[in-house]
Formats: C-alpha cells, structure tokens, sequence
C-alpha cells in the first residue's frame, strides 16, 4: 500500500507506539482487524491509488510486450472505427516499433562485410533507421533470429554471409566439421536454406550474399531487380 495512504485510528496508533516503547500490548480483536479490511479496501479504491496502479500496469505492459484478449481487441477495433492513419503516421509507428525490438535484443558488433554493405546503402540514398535497419530481430516459428539489414520500403532482407562461418561451398565439402558452429557444412547450408524459406514464407524478399560477392555493382543489380518484380506485379494487380 502506498505510504500516506492508509490513516490509523487514535487507539491502533496508541497501541503501535506502546509497543515500540515496551508498553503492554494487547492482540488485536476481530473488530479491529474488519475495520483494517475496510480501512485498506477504502484506501486501495481512491483515484491516487488507482491511477498508480493504472500507470504501472502500463509501464510494466510496454517493457514486456502487451498481449490482450480478443473481446478486448473487438473493443479496441470497435472503438477505432471511422478513425483513419495517415500513410505517413503509419510508417512512423512501424519504424517505432522496429527500432523498439532491435534496442530489446541488446548490443551487437558488426563485421566488416556488415560495414561494407551498410557504407554502399548509404551511397545508394538510404538512410539508416528511416529507410533501412541493421541488426533486425524476426521471431518465426518459435525461433528468432537477426537480419544483417531490413529495407523497410520493399521488405527486402540482406544477408551477408562469410566464407568460414557460411562455409562457402567453393572452398569447402559437405562434410567439413566447422568447429566454432559445432556443425558440418552441409548442416549450415541446410539451416540457411530453412532460415531463408521462412524469411520468405512471412512476406520478405531475401538477398544472400558471399563475402566475396560483396561490392555495389551486385547489390545495386539485386535491389533494382526484386523492386522491379515488385512495382510489375502491382501493376498486373491493377489490370
């Protein structure tokens, strides 16, 4: 209970101070302990007291992730009918909550290809935190995982693989054991062709490169590529 909240009567007071002072005390008769029922019950109810708990509800819902049930989301659709967003306002929020959940997994360290990759968006036009994120956690399947680089715009996911850690198949055989991933080439290839199906199966466009294919000539060609696919198939949409 909030401190200041809950006034003592004179005989409860008078009773706790004689005790603190080795004065005679007394146990406490079930009338009194009604009367603190009621006291605290009265207390808890008061505006202060429930806009406390209103307020730390809410925070607590914002640093854990708020999950509402589906009366509650019929409410909240409800309540938002006739109440239009601005495209703008939309892909604000959206960024929002994307640089939201890649403070949430913590600190990261890039690679060189990382770098390399993120100075040639830069030269593209792209701006980092606007049109692009790095380091982007996606939960699928129960698993989550981080994107090298997210394009908000056309949902285009980068990945940059390294020869050791990817085992890059012209310089190593299916049955070469990497020993920092504890995992067989063949096995690392299978786990990024998963990885990728389920980046693909949730909406993204999904560009892999080597380390040695990193360079502005194969990423410009990539990008243009996947958004010219895109904008055809809008247009044969709109047919």
């Amino acid at each position: 209970m909030p401190r200041g909240i809950f006034k003592r009567s004179a005989d409860i007071g008078a009773r706790i101070s004689a005790g603190k002072t080795g004065g005679s005390r007394s146990p406490i008769t079930p009338e009194t302990r009604e009367k603190l029922r009621a006291s605290q019950k009265i207390a808890q109810n008061r505006p202060e007291v429930t806009k406390k708990k209103v307020e730390t509800r809410a925070k607590r819902d914002v640093e854990n992730g708020f999950h509402c049930s589906k009366e509650t989301k019929a409410k909240i659709s409800s309540s938002l009918q006739g109440h239009s967003v601005s495209e703008e306002s939309r892909k604000k929020m959206s960024l929002s909550q994307i640089l939201k959940n890649k403070s949430i997994k913590g600190p990261y360290r890039d690679t060189k290809d990382e770098r390399k990759v993120k100075e040639i968006l830069i030269s593209f036009g792209y701006k980092e935190n606007k049109d692009f994120v790095q380091q982007y956690p996606i939960t699928t399947y129960n698993h989550c995982f981080r994107t090298d680089f997210l394009l908000l715009e056309t949902n285009i996911i980068i990945e940059c693989d390294g020869i050791y850690w990817h085992c890059d198949p012209r310089k190593y055989s299916a049955d070469f054991y990497n020993k920092s991933m504890k995992m067989t080439a063949s096995q690392i290839w299978l786990r990024d062709e998963q990885r990728t199906t389920k980046l693909k199966v949730l909406g993204y466009k999904v560009l892999r490169f080597w380390e040695r294919e990193v360079n502005e000539r194969i990423i410009r060609q990539e990008i243009e590529l996947v958004e010219f696919t895109n904008t055809a198939k809008r247009l044969l949409c709109q047919i």
